[in-house]
């Protein structure tokens, strides 16, 4: 007779939100990412004269001159350049109108630019050209039985499903490390001491682009830098979590309960 393999760890339940989150189609997040680009193109673009290290220190200096020659020559000569000043300020407001009108034309190119350095849209899915890193923290066994929680970058929409990548400069073969999103094992140290996760996997981002880092690291082992990058990402309703453990070269993909059937 053939033995069962245990997938599971006794009384281990899964968890996650109790009614379906407003996620939104998949067919317009690409129309989503790409306005939110095109505005942080125009917007960098825009800003980088007033941000710009050198006209800060000219308009500085402009003020601070202004204001030791009122020190200096006194009320009789303050018409002449009060009037001097008001001319500065509306050839800056026109310039700043004609920069906007330059941005707005150019920013199409600029974001098309922008979005092939960073990846490539495939069908509804945002690959990365390279891992972007999301998360990097030290991990010791003090930290067991505890999680780190981060945020992912903006551009990346929120309940989005994530493929993540982990990484471990130090004693790898001595942890085990899986990121948990809007569905999560509990308790996650019994999951950990069974399994031997992959060091990938899919997830759903928390309300706010949230995930957890979970961690297990073996007594007395040294502490260990874990990375942790996304390396694509996408809207899909219906998929909860997708994993794989080594141990048993099994990989578990689950569901939500809104989740069309197939």
């Amino acid at each position: 007779m053939a033995k069962g393999v245990l997938l599971f760890p006794k009384d281990v339940q899964i968890c996650g939100p109790k009614k379906q989150p407003r996620i939104g189609k998949p067919h317009r997040a690409k129309l989503r990412s790409r306005a939110a680009l095109y505005w942080r193109v125009f917007w960098e673009g825009f800003a980088s004269p007033i941000f710009n290290s050198q006209a800060v220190f000219q308009f500085i200096a402009t003020m601070l001159g202004l204001f030791v020659l009122f020190a200096l020559v006194g009320r009789k000569m303050m018409p002449d350049t009060a009037t001097t000043t008001v001319a500065a300020a509306i050839a800056f407001a026109a310039a700043m109108a004609v920069w906007a009108l330059i941005q707005a034309i150019a920013m199409p190119f600029r974001a098309r630019a922008a979005e092939a350095t960073e990846g490539r849209w495939v069908s509804g899915r945002f690959v990365y050209n390279d891992a972007r890193r999301v998360f990097t923290t030290e991990w010791n066994p003090s930290k067991n039985g505890h999680h780190e929680t981060f945020v992912v970058p903006s551009d990346i929409q929120q309940y989005a499903v994530v493929d993540y990548k982990i990484e471990i400069d130090g004693p790898a073969d001595r942890l085990r490390c899986l990121i948990i999103g809007s569905y999560y094992f509990s308790p996650m140290h019994d999951v950990l001491s069974l399994w031997e996760p992959a060091m990938h996997g899919r997830v759903v981002l928390k309300k706010g682009r949230k995930l957890d880092l979970y961690c297990l690291s073996q007594p007395d082992t040294i502490r260990a830098i874990v990375r942790v990058s996304i390396l694509a990402w996408e809207i899909d309703q219906n998929l909860g979590m997708e994993y794989t453990d080594q141990r048993t070269q099994t990989r578990i993909v689950m569901q939500p309960p809104w989740a069309e059937r197939q």
